[in-house]
């Protein structure tokens, strides 16, 4: 906290304003939030500006700290050259139906923030219900060292044994393949406690797979595409992916995310400008 407040002190000292982007609320690497608040009070009190990427997200900085953020959304992850030509091709039932829907529920390295039981079990559950869906669990190597693997071990053995579950460990994805793994599945269920902004969400919509997120987080917010469900009633996933077998995500169409951009490009500048005691060094 030192560190941070002689950091700040010597851009003040020497004339140089501060913009601050809030991505994350709450830390989601940690369990334990006292250091992450703390900094959070010293640099949206005491910055120029402050930035977020979501109504919801400015809505609860507002309530906390009084102060409102400019909303600037994520620009696209994907890169534009995939964009529209990377989805896996379904072959329909019927004019308006999938013929099946893979579900995934990728849980990196099990971060604090995660929590996948209640959502697994109820994904299982709903292979019995469903003989259109699929489900594919993936872990990076490195979750074997969370704590909170150990509580997963029966739902996870649950997955293994399903003729339509399948569970992969693996090295984290490199670019490519990460665009692949989205490709290869129709919804990405984001088991997330707390989230306020998730470029995983933004890289499933600029491919045209759908995202469920749960309405404890922001991340519904970046999108009106977005399905959410709640954590503490599991069961509001099986209407989340009826709907993802009925009604297909286009996922944005390369021309758009270009004219996004550019708009981002242009409220950044313009916030630089309004703030910069001599706006003609932005250099951008």
């Amino acid at each position: 906290m030192q560190q941070l407040r002689a950091a700040m002190g010597s851009l003040k000292a020497a004339g140089k304003p501060l913009v601050y982007t809030l991505h994350d609320l709450e830390d989601p690497q940690s369990s334990e939030q006292t250091h992450h608040s703390h900094q959070l009070d010293e640099l949206v009190r005491r910055s120029d500006a402050v930035v977020t990427l979501t109504s919801k997200a400015a809505s609860v900085i507002y309530a906390k700290w009084g102060r409102l953020p400019l909303v600037i959304p994520h620009p696209h992850v994907v890169g534009l050259d995939l964009m529209g030509r990377t989805r896996v091709a379904r072959t329909p039932r019927t004019t308006d139906r999938f013929s099946s829907v893979t579900a995934g529920v990728h849980l990196k390295s099990l971060r604090p923030g995660v929590e996948a039981g209640d959502v697994l079990a109820e994904l299982l559950r709903l292979l019995k219900d469903r003989d259109w869906l699929r489900l594919r669990v993936d872990l990076n190597v490195d979750a074997a060292k969370s704590r909170a693997l150990a509580a997963l071990g029966d739902v996870l053995s649950s997955c293994h044994a399903h003729p339509r579950a399948h569970v992969l460990v693996h090295e984290r994805f490199p670019d490519a393949k990460f665009v692949a793994y989205l490709a290869s599945i129709d919804v990405a269920v984001l088991p997330y406690r707390i989230g306020t902004h998730s470029g995983w969400a933004e890289a499933c919509l600029d491919i045209g797979t759908a995202v469920a997120a749960p309405r404890t987080t922001c991340i519904s917010a970046q999108h009106r595409e977005i399905h959410i469900f709640d954590l503490d009633d599991c069961g509001t996933l099986a209407v989340v992916l009826d709907k993802v077998r009925e009604q297909p995500v286009n996922g944005w169409a390369p021309v758009a995310r270009l004219s996004q951009r550019a708009e981002i490009a242009r409220a950044h500048r313009e916030l630089y400008e309004a703030i910069l005691p001599d706006p003609g060094k932005i250099g951008l």
